[in-house]
């Protein structure tokens, strides 16, 4: 144990859990270094042909200038009364850091000997400009998500979804149970129909003593304002 950790230390080695089971895999760190490299360079195509990134180089400036935005957001917000002075320090992004970047690993994908299975990027908010804000949204919202038609909540629940077919009139011998799954769901839908999808669902509460527009632009800045630090640099993801 003392020599792997001493390996980490001089950056020869780096240990990671696997993305899925228990497992841990320990990896050359040139290797990890080239595979997040790789990650943060890649290109998303578009159904035109051209090419966008999905990251961009990020500065100091850059993150001073989202902690201000947020910051001038959440005045408005306390000034209103929709945040409470707790709320308000809680979210006040001043103290705080940029989110961290790294990579787990696929290892129940194929991949060559030697090499490194597919990565899985992470971008950890702990700590982060935007971590209270993502909680104070996900308190408003986390409500409305049993109402949309597509939900399901797990196994059990799909159960019963399929016994509630059967109890409607017996499903014929020749039918077929579908799933489909989105490949890269997060970059795949676009942000300004995601916001306006929110504000729509926000618009069917009950309680709007937080307006639905604030809750919005709240959002609009948890996504747009994705600040994060690898390898002592910074990038913004876009």
């Amino acid at each position: 144990m003392q020599q792997l950790i001493q390996l980490q230390r001089e950056r020869k080695i780096v240990i990671k859990p696997a993305d899925k089971g228990a497992g841990i895999l320990v990896m050359d760190f040139d290797q990890y270094m080239d595979s997040c490299n790789n990650h943060l360079t890649s290109t998303q195509t578009l159904p035109d042909g051209s090419q966008v990134s999905y990251y961009v180089p990020s500065d100091k400036n850059e993150l001073k200038k989202a902690k201000s935005d947020i910051l001038e957001l959440l005045k408005e917000g306390k000034d209103e009364n929709w945040l409470t002075e707790a709320e308000f320090r809680a979210m006040n992004p001043t103290e705080l850091s940029p989110a961290r970047f790294y990579q787990i690993f696929k290892v129940h994908k194929s991949h060559a000997p030697g090499s490194l299975p597919p990565g899985r990027p992470i971008i950890s908010g702990n700590g982060s400009i935007t971590e209270n804000i993502s909680r104070f949204i996900d308190f408003h919202v986390k409500g409305l998500v049993p109402d949309i038609d597509s939900y399901l909540q797990d196994t059990p629940h799909c159960l019963r979804c399929i016994q509630d077919l059967n109890d409607q009139g017996e499903i014929p011998p020749n039918a077929v149970l579908l799933t489909i799954d989105v490949s890269a769901l997060h970059t795949n839908i676009p942000t300004g129909e995601g916001l306006d999808a929110l504000a729509d669902f926000l618009e069917a509460r009950k309680d709007k003593s937080v307006p639905s527009d604030f809750i919005v632009k709240l959002m609009e800045k948890v996504l747009k304002l994705d600040i994060f630090e690898y390898d002592e640099k910074l990038f913004k993801q876009v």
